[in-house]
């Protein structure tokens, strides 16, 4: 949000924006790749430490089923998995 420009806040202000409004059609636009951005290094995070739990000791998903293919020299199972 900071990274808007306030001459846009303004320029908006001017033409009857008022607060909601200047949020919803100029602060959020603006900040929208900074905030994909954002989701798309969490998510991939996310999606890292989710595997990492299951094959610490899971009972069932992408963890448990790289961890039962290397367990049995499934090479492309577990590469795949």
């Amino acid at each position: 949000m900071r990274d808007v420009s306030p001459l846009l806040g303004r320029a908006a202000a001017s033409l009857g924006a008022g607060g909601w409004r200047n949020f919803a059609y100029v602060v959020i636009p603006g900040a929208l790749p900074f905030i994909i951005a954002g989701l798309r290094v969490s998510l991939s995070v996310a999606l890292v430490v989710l595997v990492a739990a299951e094959l610490a000791g899971a009972a069932f998903g992408v963890g448990y089923l790289i961890q039962m293919s290397q367990q049995v020299f499934g090479s492309i199972r577990c590469s795949s998995g």
